[in-house]
C-alpha cells in the first residue's frame, strides 16, 4: 500500500488527509503535490493530516523531509507561494514528534510550519474554530 494525498481547497484554508504506508520517496512526491496546490489556489494555511499513516519513520528520514520541504519552498516561492504560508502537521503514533525535530529542521530552513497530536489544536494555529472548519472525514 502507498501514500495517498488527499488534498481539498476549504474556506481559508487547503484540507489535506495522508493515509497509507509510509514511504520517504512517497512523502516526498506527496509534498510536491501540496505545494502544486498551494500555488494553484493561492492557499496561505495548509492543514496535513497524518493521523492515519501507517508505518515509521526514522530520525534522518524525518531530517530529509524537512529538508525537503525547505527545497520545494525554494522552487515554489518563484511561483507564487508565500514564505508565509502556514503548515500545520497532525501525526500520531509512530510519527509523533514530541521533540519536534522535523519541525525545528524546518523552521529553522524558513518554513512556517508546526506539529499537533490533533486537528483541534492545529486548526487553532491556522486560526479557524474547529468547530466551523469542514476537515477531510476519517
Amino acid at each position: 500500500m502507498s501514500i495517498d494525498v488527499e488534498i481539498q481547497q476549504k474556506e481559508g484554508f487547503l484540507n489535506v488527509r495522508v493515509t497509507g504506508r509510509f514511504s520517504l520517496a512517497e512523502a516526498n512526491d506527496g509534498l510536491i503535490r501540496i505545494f502544486e496546490a498551494v500555488a494553484r489556489h493561492g492557499a496561505t494555511r495548509v492543514l496535513v493530516d497524518c493521523s492515519d499513516l501507517q508505518g515509521s519513520i526514522t530520525t534522518m528520514e524525518n531530517f530529509a523531509h524537512a529538508t525537503f520541504g525547505a527545497e520545494m519552498m525554494d522552487e515554489f516561492s518563484e511561483l507564487g507561494v508565500s514564505r508565509t504560508t502556514r503548515f500545520a502537521y497532525v501525526t500520531v503514533g509512530a510519527f509523533s514528534d514530541p521533540r519536534k525535530f522535523a519541525e525545528t529542521v524546518a523552521v529553522n530552513r524558513g518554513l512556517d510550519v508546526r506539529t499537533f497530536d490533533n486537528v483541534d489544536d492545529a486548526l487553532q494555529w491556522l486560526e479557524f474554530d474547529s468547530a466551523k472548519a469542514e476537515i477531510l472525514s476519517r
